[in-house]
């Protein structure tokens, strides 16, 4: 199948990945991979079918080049630092970004009482939410200021990872 022109391709391990039991105990996993194309439609760029260990995201990126994707503009994945590495050696210059919705999860790892959870959230939106960057940079420096006593792990990890989701 060749692929053609694809402008955004979000990625990553569990985005729709379903797990299937196998015999003696080893499973398996159906992976699509979907990519927006130039006319905002979505298409599926890859099926793989891996039981066991599988294939890695490095063999994943190099076959989707030769079958001839192209023009993408923006790769979206959680950290997965063989997703960001498979993305340099076959996709260099194009930016990635991380995952708004993983960075979403990922920070409750940080909250320690439930009860912020709502508002850490509504903040988090927010901040991926704004119309351009200095309101954002302005929105996540009030998100530091406001959890720096009572979630200071949580300030720490979104100075580092929030500003990964802001490619766009």
């Amino acid at each position: 199948m060749v692929l053609g022109e694809f402008v955004t391709i979000p990625c990553g391990p569990g985005i729709a990945d379903i797990e299937f039991p196998g015999p003696f105990g080893k499973g398996g996993s159906f992976q699509p991979l979907t990519g927006i194309g130039v006319g905002r439609h979505l298409g599926l760029l890859n099926v793989k079918i891996v039981i066991g260990h599988g294939i890695g995201p490095a063999q994943v990126t190099q076959d989707l080049k030769r079958r001839g994707l192209h023009g993408v503009q923006l790769l979206v994945s959680d950290a997965q630092e063989g997703l960001k590495a498979a993305k340099q050696a076959v996709f260099p210059a194009v930016p990635w970004q991380r995952c708004q919705t993983h960075l979403q999860r990922n920070a409750f790892k940080y909250v320690p009482r439930k009860a912020l959870r709502g508002a850490v959230a509504a903040d988090i939106r927010a901040i991926f939410q704004a119309p351009d960057r200095s309101e954002t940079d302005r929105l996540l420096e009030m998100f530091i200021t406001r959890y720096a006593t009572c979630a200071p792990a949580l300030c720490d990890w979104a100075e580092q990872a929030l500003p990964e989701g802001l490619t766009v």
